[in-house]
């Protein structure tokens, strides 16, 4: 330590040392003070008895860096191979070689992971790294001799620094080997561990949305679906931020099957202005573009959530199907009131007069014209409807 260092650390210690002291004879003052004066002179006097010991000479100095900076060169380098014979680098190098896009090859080795862990990893790294490969697995390796396994892609999407990113949310990130196209993660068990199954289902216990919270965070994707199914189920909401934005967060990679539980879920969480009404439309609009059947669930999201955007998506349902979604056509009510209007002229007559009772109950006086252009065109029951309509909206009138 340099004398400058030494004679801080001196004086911090009398300084305290005196306080203390002073303080413990603060009814003798006097002898306290004595005592403190005589402890801070010893020490104080330290710096002097033990001065900094400098070295011989600045020839002496460069030689022992040069010496100490080959030295360290050496065992860097081997450590580099010990790290390569523990994962069994041969295999990696040979695939690298042999690849046509090197760049594409993408080894990472999971420290400390078990079997049960390893394949839920896989099936989260096959959407993290946008991958349908089937990777290459090498059990019974080593990383500074803790057990690990290695994970081959051969075709990897995504460039390794988007690889580890998304190897943020498996474990601790160690170490990134560019040149080596290796990712060192030390897996955490932790989270890896089932939550207590009384806390998970029991709407009641004060851990219910944290813990469910955490569970819909985890990469296994079948953990994440069976939170969605509960949270979908829930008669109070608490922690609804958070949970509404993961919800949003799971929207992104959500298989096709699991989409319906998943708006769900969104219809009981979502926030005014948090996007899953953008999300929700945009995905029901593809359908419809695609002559696809919309299903109840978006029906119910744009009714309920009151997003008067959605007014088309809501006519495409009723239209495939007339008579079982006339109810929500009702339910909606202005939202589609104008749109309905224009498309009078086009309806099949099941259609007709289906519109017909639904404008019996919201209808307005601006749907008067195309109610009274359709009653002239149409015939029996449709008509008969028709005129029901135009009667009630002008008694209203």
């Amino acid at each position: 330590m340099t004398d400058d260092k030494r004679w801080v650390l001196a004086g911090f210690a009398a300084l305290l040392g005196s306080l203390l002291i002073i303080f413990g004879f603060r009814k003798y003052r006097v002898v306290g003070v004595i005592l403190a004066l005589l402890l801070a002179a010893g020490v104080c006097s330290m710096p002097l008895l033990y001065p900094e010991q400098l070295s011989p000479g600045s020839e002496g100095d460069i030689q022992i860096n040069v010496e100490s900076t080959e030295g360290e060169q050496e065992d860097a380098e081997l450590a580099l191979e010990r790290y390569k014979l523990g994962i069994g680098y041969d295999s990696i190098e040979s695939k690298i070689a042999d690849a046509q896009s090197p760049e594409d090859v993408l080894a990472i080795t999971l420290i400390r992971s078990k079997p049960a862990h390893t394949d839920t990893i896989i099936k989260y790294l096959a959407s993290a790294l946008k991958s349908d490969e089937l990777p290459r697995v090498y059990k019974n390796r080593k990383v500074n001799e803790v057990p690990a396994t290695v994970v081959l892609y051969l075709e990897a999407s995504v460039d390794i620094d988007q690889a580890a990113e998304a190897l943020k949310r498996v474990g601790a990130v160690a170490k990134v080997h560019r040149e080596l196209r290796v990712i060192d993660v030390y897996v955490d068990l932790e989270s890896m561990k089932v939550a207590d199954s009384d806390a998970l289902l029991d709407e009641a216990h004060p851990n219910f949305y944290r813990l469910n919270l955490k569970e819909l965070k985890h990469i296994d994707p079948k953990r994440q679906h069976d939170a969605v199914l509960r949270l979908a189920k829930v008669s109070k909401l608490s922690l609804r931020s958070d949970i509404a934005n993961q919800l949003l967060v799971l929207s992104e990679n959500v298989s096709d099957e699991h989409w319906e539980d998943l708006m769900g879920a969104m219809t009981v969480w979502s926030v005014e202005g948090d996007g899953a009404a953008d999300i929700i439309l945009k995905r029901a609009r593809e359908l419809a573009l695609n002559q696809k059947t919309v299903s109840r669930g978006y029906v119910d999201f744009i009714i309920g959530q009151k997003v008067r955007e959605g007014g088309d998506v809501v006519l495409y349902a009723w239209m495939r199907d007339p008579v079982g979604m006339e109810a929500e056509l009702v339910e909606a009510g202005p939202m589609v009131e104008e749109i309905l209007i224009e498309m009078m002229p086009e309806l099949e007559p099941i259609q007709l007069q289906s519109a017909a009772n639904a404008l019996r109950k919201f209808g307005s006086k601006a749907a008067l014209p195309a109610l009274l252009t359709a009653y002239e065109s149409s015939s029996g029951d449709v008509k008969k409807s028709l005129k029901a309509t135009i009667d009630e909206i002008e008694s209203r009138e």
